[in-house]
């Protein structure tokens, strides 16, 4: 066996043992509770629920791993059209998340604006809220890093969509998303917890290029 596998061996029992602390033989629980964290989503927590690396007999199947995966994204989506605007006005007039807070805003508009554009060019009303709906459907049905219902439900918040509107449109693109993660990892089974690996490894990059990001733009 050489190091790469023994490396990659003891991450694995070590998560494992981890999440069996806290979860015992829940994958399900702990399958919705990583669907919820930022980034990773369900995207990551359907392998995770899946994989038999880390739940062994207690692994989720496809069906049910989709299941709890889309609940998680569910909960996110209704707290966030609820309280998205306030939370966000809340943490700008705090000096430690001011800056953070204002950058998120700034991109994130960036991409309802755009969204909103698109809808300007339509007719009636009905059409302008179809396109943004459909707009934020399918950002979050691309399964890739910042395209979940986190980022797609502030973008339909900021583009003006309803409560219903935004948890319906990012819902069905969560489920899309969902949809595509799990039926890889049922035909590919031998590949789940590579999966999963690969998924926390682009997040880790992505988490370090926003903090290496945001530091030149304070210097700036």
């Amino acid at each position: 066996m050489d190091l790469g596998n023994i490396l990659s061996a003891g991450v694995t029992e070590w998560i494992k043992e981890l999440f069996a602390r806290v979860f015992g033989d829940n994958a399900a629980l702990a399958t919705v509770l990583i669907s919820i964290v930022p980034i990773i989503e369900l995207k990551g927590a359907i392998p995770f629920g899946m994989s038999t690396a880390f739940w062994g007999e207690h692994a989720l199947s496809g069906g049910a791993a989709l299941g709890c995966g889309i609940l998680g994204g569910l909960i996110v989506a209704i707290l966030l059209s609820f309280l998205l605007e306030p939370l966000v006005r809340w943490l700008k007039s705090t000096k430690l998340f001011k800056r953070l807070i204002e950058r998120f805003e700034h991109s994130v508009r960036e991409k309802a604006e755009k969204m909103e554009s698109e809808g300007k060019a339509q007719s009636s009303p009905r059409k302008k809220t179809f396109y943004k709906m459909l707009g934020v459907f399918l950002f979050v049905a691309v399964p890739l890093p910042l395209t979940g219902v986190w980022t797609g439900t502030a973008i339909a918040v900021f583009a003006g969509l309803k409560f219903w509107q935004s948890i319906l449109a990012a819902f069905a693109g969560n489920v899309v998303a969902g949809l595509l993660i799990s039926f890889v990892c049922t035909v590919f089974p031998a590949f789940t917890t590579l999966l999963f690996y690969l998924i926390i490894a682009i997040v880790l990059m992505v988490v370090v290029y926003k903090l290496i990001k945001g530091r030149l733009y304070k210097q700036n």
